[in-house]
């Protein structure tokens, strides 16, 4: 099973993320988790921030969550995904080949993400130094219909990690 985690940066994807692992390997789960700026630095460096390097991002961190799933591992892809197009992809890439895929999004105002902001990214996205920052000067497509929505302006680390959980075990994912 794959678990997309998805949405624009400093939401606390990469936390969540991490509470989930833990939470997996404290019941002896086989989790692995998949983080964007990790597969950025190796499987996908050289890649740029176009749509097209941004789709080709998403399609080789697709295809790895869904070989390390298909070797019955639960998979956690904490990545931001902007585009409809690449969540899409993501979730036909499991379906065909029969792997359950789950889409996450977590979510928080874009006021609230700013303000978390350790890189300094959106600062500089505002100066104009940084260009294509989804959510400022490129699109972020709002996911229509995740199969779990967690806000993190509303609720804590804990208890989107536990309304995760919950949605898995409801559907008899673990």
């Amino acid at each position: 099973m794959t678990l997309r985690i998805r949405k624009g940066s400093h939401t606390y994807k990469t936390t969540i993320s991490t509470a989930l692992e833990r939470c997996f390997l404290a019941k002896r789960k086989f989790v692995y988790r998949l983080d964007g700026d990790v597969i950025r630095t190796g499987l996908n460096k050289g890649l740029g921030f176009t749509r097209g390097d941004n789709y080709e991002n998403h399609r080789r961190a697709s295809e790895v969550a869904k070989i390390i799933a298909q070797g019955s591992a639960i998979v956690i892809v904490a990545f931001m995904s902007p585009y409809a197009e690449h969540r899409t992809l993501a979730r036909e890439m499991h379906e065909s080949a029969g792997v359950p895929f789950v889409e996450v999004f977590v979510d928080a105002p874009i006021e609230v993400t700013e303000a978390r902001d350790p890189k300094g990214l959106y600062h500089l996205a505002r100066l104009g130094q940084l260009t294509n920052f989804n959510g400022l000067d490129a699109p972020f497509d709002v996911p229509a219909n995740p199969d779990v929505h967690v806000r993190t302006n509303e609720m804590t680390v804990e208890e989107c990690t536990r309304s995760i959980i919950d949605y898995l075990q409801n559907k008899g994912f673990v």
